[in-house]
């Protein structure tokens, strides 16, 4: 056998016969695009899922979901945290408790705002500080906006000797000594999501 040639007839795929046609050549009627049943319900599930997934996501693109911290309350626009447990603080260091908590104290746009708070509120007997104060030298009653206090909301205009800074009791806004120790309220905006 030594020296021996041995001659075979090959079959070789031409290049125009496309590849599904040589992979599934023993038998021509499968095809490559035919899946099992399984596999086109599995397939019909994802994209089902994957338009509620879409569409879903278009709507929480388009809300405006309002979130507060914990223990603070939404109201309209804003969050409200009313410090109700001692230690009781000045009008000073409450302001900068609430700048600590990224917020500020209490500013009541309108009479809405004033009933919220009020009903808010866990003992009326308490009394809490809000953000406004007397501005001196001109004596006028400023929000810590800057913005003025409306008299629809505070009739004391007038200032009483060393009642420089607002506060809320009995639902009624009234002029406090700034040292007085009172509790109070601070806001701020929600997050959006």
């Amino acid at each position: 056998m030594a020296g021996e040639i041995v001659y075979a007839d090959l079959k070789v795929p031409s290049e125009s016969e496309p590849t599904f046609a040589r992979t599934f050549h023993s038998s021509p009627q499968l095809y490559a695009f035919q899946r099992p049943h399984w596999q086109k319900i599995t397939l019909w599930i994802a994209c089902t899922g994957n338009i509620i997934l879409l569409v879903a996501l278009i709507i929480l693109l388009n809300s405006t979901c309002q979130v507060c911290p914990a223990y603070w309350v939404l109201h309209r626009d804003k969050c409200y945290w009313f410090q109700s447990k001692n230690p009781l603080k000045t009008w000073n260091n409450s302001r900068d408790d609430c700048l600590a908590r990224k917020s500020q104290l209490l500013v009541i746009q309108d009479m809405e705002d004033m009933d919220f708070v009020t009903e808010n509120i866990t003992n009326v007997h308490y009394t809490y500080w809000i953000g406004f104060s007397l501005s001196l030298p001109m004596k006028n009653w400023i929000w810590v906006t800057g913005s003025q206090v409306s008299k629809s909301l505070f009739q004391e205009q007038k200032h009483e000797e060393d009642k420089h800074c607002g506060a809320i009791k009995n639902k009624k806004i009234i002029s406090e000594p700034c040292s007085s120790i009172l509790r109070w309220i601070c806001q701020k905006d929600p997050v959006l999501i």
